[in-house]
């Protein structure tokens, strides 16, 4: 397990465009090229996945981001993924992005 840190910024500026838009399909667009640039240049081999603050203890994939912003917005995992988007955005986040 290895913090791709230089990948955060690419990743924290689709989840502020997510937060902005609304648009999930381009939130998984970005995400997705993030990863492709990583295996591309050799960094990744499997998939990137995501912590959200430093006492983040799941390991959130693009998959479950996906599956999570599908869901009506008056949802649990809808709205508790949300506000871990909101503090990795925010000035003071601490998003991770690693690979597995």
């Amino acid at each position: 397990m290895k913090n791709l840190i230089q990948y955060v910024y690419s990743c924290e500026v689709n989840f502020y465009n997510y937060l902005q838009s609304g648009n999930l399909k381009n939130l998984i667009k970005g995400l997705k090229r993030v990863e492709y640039l990583a295996k591309n240049e050799g960094t990744v081999s499997g998939g990137l996945w995501f912590k959200f603050s430093s006492d983040d203890t799941l390991a959130t994939t693009i998959r479950d981001i996906e599956t999570d912003l599908s869901l009506p917005a008056s949802h649990g995992n809808y709205k508790f993924l949300i506000e871990r988007i909101k503090q990795a955005v925010d000035l003071n986040g601490t998003l991770q992005v690693f690979y597995s």
